[in-house]
C-alpha cells in the first residue's frame, strides 16, 4: 500500500505521455497515385508502392498514398485523369505505362494538375504541367548511341512493340540517329511486334539478314523477356558466323 500513491503518478504519466503522442501525431499527407496494380504492368505498380512506403513521411508527417489501379489500360488512365480534373486535385503521380501517360497528356499538358509521369519514355512538351520522373530516355538514348559511335560501330538495328511504349522508344531511337553527330550512323533495319506475341523469330530473321553491328530494343514487362530471346539468338548466329 505504501507504493500506491507511486504507482497512481506513474501511471497517469504514462497515460499522459500516450495522449501526449497520440495528439502530436500529424494528420497523413494524402497523395494520389495512379499505379499499375492489375495486368501486365502490375509487376511495377507493386514494386512502386512498396518503395514509396518504405522511403517514410516528409519531414515527420506521414504519407498515405491514395492509390487508383489504372489496370495497365490507357483508356482507365484516362478516366482516372479526368476525376482528378473533376475533383479538383491539385498533384498527381503515375501512371508507370507511357502509353497510359501519353493517353492524357493533352488534357493536363497546358492546365493541369501537375503530373509526375513514371515512365521515363514520355517526353511531355516544354513548359507543360507534366514532368517526367527519372532521367529522359531520350537522354539516355544520346548516350548510348555515343557510346557506340565512338567504338567504330555505324550499323543499327531497332526492334520495338507496337503500342505507345514502343512507339516512345522508336521516335527517341530514331530522333537520336538523326542528330548531325550520327550523319555516319546508318539504320538498316526496323522491326515491330505486338506486345502479346510470344516469339519474335521473324523479325529476327530480318534483321539477321541486314547484318547490324546494334540491335536496340524497347519495350516493358513480359515483351522484354520476348526481345531478349530475339537478342540472344541474334546474338549466337553472329558468333557462329566469326
Amino acid at each position: 500500500m505504501k507504493n500506491r500513491p507511486l504507482a497512481l503518478v506513474l501511471l497517469a504519466s504514462l497515460l499522459f505521455t500516450v495522449r501526449s503522442a497520440a495528439v502530436a501525431q500529424p494528420a497523413p499527407l494524402e497523395i494520389n497515385i495512379m499505379l499499375s496494380m492489375t495486368g501486365p504492368a502490375s509487376f511495377l505498380g507493386a514494386a512502386e508502392e512498396k518503395l514509396i512506403n518504405q522511403r517514410g513521411g516528409i519531414k515527420g508527417r506521414p504519407i498515405k498514398l491514395v492509390i487508383a489501379d489504372d489496370t495497365s489500360s490507357p483508356q482507365v488512365a484516362l478516366q482516372i485523369a479526368n476525376s482528378y480534373i473533376a475533383k479538383k486535385v491539385q498533384v498527381f503521380l503515375g501512371s508507370p505505362l507511357a502509353s497510359a501517360c501519353g493517353g492524357f497528356l493533352a488534357i493536363i499538358a497546358k492546365s493541369g494538375p501537375v503530373d509526375y509521369c513514371l515512365s521515363p519514355p514520355v517526353q511531355p512538351p516544354a513548359g507543360s504541367f507534366v514532368f517526367v520522373a527519372g532521367a529522359s530516355s531520350y537522354d539516355l538514348t544520346t548516350a548510348l548511341i555515343r557510346y557506340y559511335r565512338e567504338r567504330g560501330m555505324t550499323r543499327f538495328a531497332l526492334l520495338t512493340t507496337t503500342d505507345a511504349t514502343g512507339h516512345a522508344f522508336e521516335a527517341g531511337y530514331l530522333g537520336v540517329l538523326a542528330r548531325p553527330e550520327n550523319k555516319n550512323l546508318v539504320l538498316v533495319g526496323n522491326e515491330h511486334f505486338n506486345p502479346s506475341d510470344i516469339s519474335v523469330d521473324a523479325q529476327i530473321a530480318h534483321l539477321k539478314a541486314a547484318n547490324p553491328q546494334v540491335l536496340l530494343t524497347g519495350t516493358i514487362g513480359t515483351p522484354t523477356g520476348t526481345c531478349d530471346r530475339g537478342r540472344f539468338e541474334m546474338r549466337s548466329a553472329a558468333t557462329s558466323a566469326r
